[in-house]
């Protein structure tokens, strides 16, 4: 059996990548359909599933599965193997991992053709053309950035806290770049929450909350804002300190607590009254010939 994909996570990343590769809503219905058939098959590598029940699930026709089945082949987002007319072709929903997507988003790149083009007398392409173009250009390229850093983010995230963590957790720290947190200050987060033992998404998280309710927009900000916070709890928050007491002193104490009720009590007595080792006598000794000297 592969390893169990994220439902909900498959989902999210197909829909960021099906604008830049320019699929229809036909094309989208179809992989769907077919994601929902492997997730309740609990993620087999490779599934068998009849073109009637694809056809249930999609809503689309026989042609137009066809057509919609070929181009998701064709980016990569799905295989396919016909077995014959009797036996119910075979298909695999790979998964959507960062570099997968990437190399998809490559690919298209590199064998798209803009169908918009308009021929003209001198075979020139009109300027609607250049500006979709342009347009699908600049949404590919956001989606290669986003994936690009989300892939920073697991890798690194990976070597400073748990290597086989749940996607989940990864994806909560990789949010953070939809809320237009910069790159480099999620992984000053992994660095930082590292370092002082926090090896959980949750720890890396409470960091990030906390730097954007201060404002923070870059690692040095961030730094700031830590060396701030540790100044206000080192303010607010000092821990109790016992004075340091001299042992000798305290036997001292106590010593003078047996003569105010046994005045007549000899040194030599009150050692054999409280049973004292060698080295509580010795000590006890010491300080009290010290206490002599210094009158």
């Amino acid at each position: 059996m592969a390893p169990r994909i994220n439902y909900i996570s498959q989902l999210n990343t197909f829909f960021k990548i099906a604008a830049s590769i320019g699929l229809t809503a036909t094309e989208r219905a179809l992989y769907q359909a077919l994601l929902h058939k492997n997730n309740a098959l609990y993620w087999s590598e490779s599934f068998t599933t009849p073109a009637s029940e694809i056809l249930g699930l999609s809503g689309l026709s026989q042609s137009s599965m066809q057509r919609a089945r070929k181009k998701l082949i064709q980016v990569g987002l799905i295989t396919y193997k016909n077995r014959g007319s009797n036996r119910a072709p075979r298909y695999t929903v790979p998964e959507l991992s960062d570099e997968y997507v990437l190399t998809i988003l490559n690919n298209t790149s590199d064998n798209t053709v803009n169908n918009t083009a308009v021929n003209t007398p001198n075979n020139t392409v009109t300027n609607t053309s250049n500006t979709l173009n342009k347009q699908d250009e600049t949404k590919q390229n956001e989606t290669e950035k986003e994936l690009a850093a989300r892939a920073q983010i697991q890798k690194l995230y990976q070597q400073k806290n748990r290597p086989m963590d749940s996607p989940q957790n990864i994806d909560r720290v990789q949010s953070f770049l939809e809320d237009d947190v910069a790159l480099e200050v999620i992984l000053h987060a992994i660095n930082v929450s590292a370092k002082d033992g926090g090896h959980s998404a949750g720890y890396v998280v409470k960091k990030l909350n906390d730097w954007k309710e201060r404002g923070v927009n870059s690692v040095e900000d961030a730094k700031s804002a830590d060396k701030a916070w540790k100044s206000e709890f080192k303010k607010n928050n000092t821990p109790y300190r016992q004075k340091k007491t001299d042992y000798s002193q305290t036997l001292y104490t106590y010593y003078q607590q047996e003569l105010r009720f046994s005045p007549s009590l000899t040194f030599e007595e009150y050692v054999k009254k409280k049973r004292l080792n060698e080295r509580d006598k010795t000590a006890l000794e010491q300080y009290i010939n010290n206490m002599e000297d210094s009158t």
